[in-house]
């Protein structure tokens, strides 16, 4: 048996969530992996600031680009007055810098927030020798950032685009281009046994060290299941019980690879459990293509090209399974044996290895939130998501700042204002520290919004994991180690068996099968068992999926009891048909609401 834990009040430490308490703490790259994305970690000592700035937390983000909205990424065809476009220019031109934009052919068409990553280079006027460095560039910017022209410093607008001057409207949400992970890479979370980790120690990179199924069984490793399918209803039995449409969870994450549980496709047929997208994996890779620019000067970053994961290891030299690999596999069969009759829709956004860049996200939850409103205008010509879940994270380098806008945090709230709830995963290092998205949590919204979740890991036993992250967003605790799912039997890694007799094949006589200790990292059986928030994320994602069906099936027998409703053919769509942002904001504060018990009375 198992259950969904919900704590009103989570203990606070004094910063859980501005950071100052855990600020410096928690945050540590393997140099591969940095050079690998072409990426460096801020160290608060030592980070450049402009005058008045604060100390920064650390952080990882890519070296050489910076996150600009697009209105402010078009060239104009003069050179007026408060052009964002000429003050990004001429602001990094004084540092000795210049930049290439990625192609940005039919992006915000919709209306919705985009961004996109521009690639700063040392510019050919140049004067003297320049560091290229995205966290000195945001500075200047910063620094450079035209005075506010209203009454007083008082009447700045909390929303940067109800900003009259469009260099501060704008040049408020310039910001570092994150990298986002999968797990914890140092720290706590990352020690070999604590948990959360994938099939190595240190997930995956730093040592290249092996880890073996430990006492507590919290590193990834093959399992075997006897267990038969989950029943998935077709088309037909399903819009009997909850009308036509079929409940959509989105996963931004790591790809897919063939699995006999889970077929894929772009078309949404009745046997299709994961949808997938060749148009928004082609927009990632066209909206990162600057960081392959030659004009770089450096070899090529890891890239993000179509939906499929990579089973092929990261450093072929050494045949490792690759950190990550499957990551998105196992969530999506998680939610495949609790709510079967859903869809999934997958985005590839994160590499084998964990890593994602915060662009990638961005572009993936752009890709969405065009989907719902398309969906919204003409449920024909979109896909009404009811579900994100994300289990990826990074530490902003700054959590209160008022003045400069987080750019995932806005695409949230854009998202839960069409309707759509955002499940995170609070993460795996073990602090207080929040971690981005899922920080977002915790801060209320003016106007109606579906909800957001953070979420945490409990073990079999229901005690909270140890490497699970706390704070004031985590109020949900849901099953997260040794969780049991499906995984892509392609990937065999290089570890072997520690014992082993091979085979035979006597003369006349049937051939006769080696005898060996388990291979770790040889997952032909198509199942692992693994830990981490990252499984217990999309088992809430599913959870409230679930008992959406649930709702529209009861409130459809009722209609059909009545002789009215869809089942009768009349004109009112069904609960999970009508995809308006007011119905899907209220039953999904419905089936959230009843995720957590109620308050208990005063005085008991």
């Amino acid at each position: 048996m198992w259950s969904i834990d919900f704590d009103r009040e989570p203990e606070s430490v004094a910063a859980s969530d501005t950071g100052s308490g855990d600020l410096f703490r928690g945050v540590s790259f393997p140099r591969d992996l940095l050079e690998r994305h072409g990426a460096r970690l801020l160290d608060p000592a030592a980070a450049p600031l402009a005058a008045g700035a604060p100390v920064p937390g650390s952080t990882v983000y890519r070296s050489d680009a910076l996150l600009v909205p697009v209105p402010a990424l078009r060239p104009p065809r003069r050179r007026p007055a408060r052009d964002p476009y000429v003050w990004i220019t001429d602001t990094l031109a004084g540092i000795g810098l210049t930049f290439d934009v990625p192609d940005l052919e039919g992006v915000g068409q919709d209306g919705g927030a985009c961004w996109r990553p521009i690639t700063l280079r040392v510019a050919e006027q140049a004067k003297a020798v320049v560091a290229v460095d995205a966290w000195v560039a945001l500075q200047e910017l910063r620094r450079n950032l035209p005075p506010f022209d209203g009454p007083g410093q008082d009447a700045i607008p909390e929303d940067p685009d109800d900003e009259r001057d469009p260099r501060r409207r704008y040049g408020r949400q310039i910001g570092l281009d994150h990298i986002l992970v999968g797990s914890a890479y140092s720290g706590i979370g990352a020690a070999a046994g604590i948990g959360g980790e994938p099939a190595t120690d240190g997930h995956g990179v730093p040592g290249y060290q092996i880890a073996a199924p430990q006492a507590d069984f919290s590193a990834r490793h093959p399992v075997q299941l006897v267990l038969d399918a989950p029943s998935r209803r077709d088309g037909a039995a399903f819009e009997r019980v909850a009308g036509r449409r079929r409940p959509v969870i989105a996963l931004i994450d790591s790809g897919v690879l063939p699995h006999p549980w889970l077929p894929f496709s772009e078309k949404a047929g009745d046997d299709t459990v994961i949808l997938v997208s060749g148009a928004v994996q082609e927009r990632i890779e066209k909206g990162l293509a600057s960081d392959q620019a030659p004009a770089r000067g450096a070899r090529p970053l890891a890239k993000i090209s179509g939906y499929l994961d990579s089973p092929t290891p990261v450093e072929p030299l050494l045949g490792l399974a690759n950190a990550q690999v499957g990551h998105c596999v196992f969530e999506a069969g998680l939610i495949y044996q609790i709510v079967p009759d859903a869809r999934i829709l997958v985005i590839r956004g994160m590499h084998a290895d964990g890593a994602m860049r915060e662009s990638a996200l961005l572009i993936g939850l752009e890709y969405v939130a065009e989907q719902v409103r398309a969906a919204q205008a003409d449920p024909a010509a979109g896909l009404f998501v009811d579900v994100v879940s994300l289990s990826c994270g990074y530490f902003a380098e700054s959590e209160d700042d008022r003045l400069y806008t987080v750019q995932l945090r806005k695409k949230l709230r854009e998202l839960r204002a069409l309707g759509v709830v955002v499940v995170a995963a609070s993460g795996n290092y073990a602090t207080t520290r929040a971690m981005q998205p899922a920080g977002a949590a915790s801060i209320p919204l003016a106007g109606p919004a579906a909800p957001m979740l953070a979420v945490g890991a409990k073990n079999p036993d229901g005690s909270t994991a140890i490497f699970s992250n706390e704070g004031k967003a985590v109020q949900y605790h849901a099953p997260g180690v040794a969780l049991v799912s499906t995984f892509p039997p392609q990937v065999q890694g290089a570890q072997s068996p520690v014992l082993g007799i091979p085979g035979s094949s006597p003369a006349g006589r049937p051939p006769k099968p080696a005898r060996t200790s388990l291979d770790g990292d040889n997952y032909a059986g198509g199942f692992a068992a693994w830990s981490g928030t990252s499984f217990a994320t999309p088992i809430v994602a599913a959870t409230i999926v679930r008992r959406l069906v649930e709702q529209a099936s009861a409130e459809h027998a009722q209609a059909g009891q009545a002789g009215a409703g869809h089942v009768q053919g009349a004109a009112r769509p069904s609960a999970l048909e009508d995809v308006s942002a007011a119905a899907a904001i209220e039953r999904a504060a419905k089936v959230v609401a009843g995720l957590a018990p109620p308050p208990a009375p005063p005085g008991s």
